[in-house]
């Protein structure tokens, strides 16, 4: 039986108690939220396809973009079963094989094209992508700083973007249908600033190759199972004190343990405490997501929203039911040989995601500014920018 990866808490917030006007009870009452990475499944699952086909991408940098993600996807591992993930045969295999026999008669080149042919033909799903976008543009601007109480200085301020849009597509090569696409819309931006002079040249080729990184680790999280990091939030209350202490176990990802804390807060909750009983069932309720025992953890935070109708406990019923959900899959991915749903996604989803290495300094007073598009490719051409975006 498959024994999914035990939860990995990372750290943790808690929200202090304050003084209020108002004493409706004189313990302490707050939450605490610790931070935890869980497993999610892949939203297109590739693995399961027996041997996948990867053609050649199309567009602006297609051999880069297209060997990186078929690269990495050879490289790439199931999460779930520690074993290759994929078996890929790329379209530059076959070229390259018929360039190596081109000219040579006889049966080197029958058995090495027939074998070649076969094996990609064989192929269960064919991977193809479309670059549309692949460009630097950069931009230096110049304005005046005052330093100090009378100074001023000329400030240089050097900036980078590299922009970069793919289209993903996998093909049932019997039928030609879709069945997944995805397109990705990536951004890496950095500034450097200087004093008097202006900055040397940022890499625009190594923020271009940050893109496509990207980009690649965002497909391989998108066919493969892989981790995420998620909130999770706690009661404590000085009515409950071992609510307190199961929020500790839970920082460490201690969850069974943490669960006993709570069931015995559970037990404590007579008396004056009974008013805050939902927040030992709440907290109980969590635990027992967490060590994946699913109708005791809805059953609990059913009890606790009777108790109290907090919306929060509404939303932790929900996202009960969805780790749910993630747990079946889990374990059907995990197991590539069992009866799959198929991949049918006639829709392309978008992704897009900026991320910025160093911002640049705001400029006061007057300042000029020069901007340029550039594209990394010899042929390609990239319409010119100027003057304020």
């Amino acid at each position: 039986m498959l024994k999914l990866p035990p939860l990995t808490v990372m750290g943790s917030v808690r929200t202090l108690c304050l003084p209020a006007l108002l004493v409706v009870s004189s313990a302490c009452s707050s939450m605490d939220r610790v931070s935890a990475v869980v497993m999610r499944p892949a939203e297109a699952d590739l693995a399961q396809y027996e041997l996948i086909a990867v053609d050649k991408f199309e567009g602006e940098a297609y051999d880069l973009m297209g060997s990186e993600v078929a690269t990495a996807m050879r490289s790439a591992r199931n999460p779930l079963t520690g074993d290759l993930a994929f078996e890929l045969m790329e379209r530059r295999e076959l070229d390259e094989m018929l360039e190596r026999v081109a000219g040579r008669p006889g049966a080197e080149w029958d058995t090495n094209v027939e074998q070649t042919m076969e094996r990609w033909r064989r192929a269960s799903l064919i991977l193809r992508g479309r670059v549309l976008v692949h460009e630097l543009e950069s931009e230096l601007t110049q304005g005046a700083v005052k330093v100090g109480e009378e100074k001023v200085r000329t400030q240089w301020v050097r900036s980078a973007t590299a922009r970069l849009s793919v289209e993903i597509e996998a093909t049932d090569p019997a039928s030609g249908a879709v069945m997944d696409s995805v397109r990705y819309d990536e951004e890496v931006r950095d500034a450097v600033a200087s004093f008097d002079r202006a900055p040397s040249p940022l890499d625009g080729e190594h923020l271009l190759g940050l893109a496509r990184n990207q980009v690649t680790q965002r497909y391989l999280n998108r066919v493969l199972p892989h981790e995420v990091r998620i909130n999770v939030s706690l009661f404590s209350d000085g009515d409950l004190p071992d609510l307190a202490i199961g929020n500790g176990y839970a920082r460490t990802g201690d969850w069974v343990s943490a669960l006993e804390r709570y069931e015995y807060a559970l037990g404590q909750a007579t008396g004056k405490a009974e008013s805050v009983r939902y927040k030992a069932l709440f907290n109980s309720g969590v635990a027992l997501q967490y060590t994946r025992e699913f109708d005791s953890a809805k059953a609990n935070l059913r009890d606790a929203y009777a108790l109290s109708q907090k919306a929060i406990i509404l939303a932790e019923l929900e996202r009960v039911q969805e780790r749910e959900r993630e747990h079946d899959e889990l374990l059907a991915q995990s197991t590539p040989d069992a009866a799959r749903g198929e991949l049918n996604r006639s829709e392309t989803q978008v992704v897009s995601h900026v991320t910025v290495l160093r911002k640049a300094p705001n400029q006061t007073g007057s300042q000029r500014r020069q901007s340029a598009s550039i594209s990394p490719n010899p042929g390609i051409t990239v319409n010119e920018m100027a003057g304020d975006r």
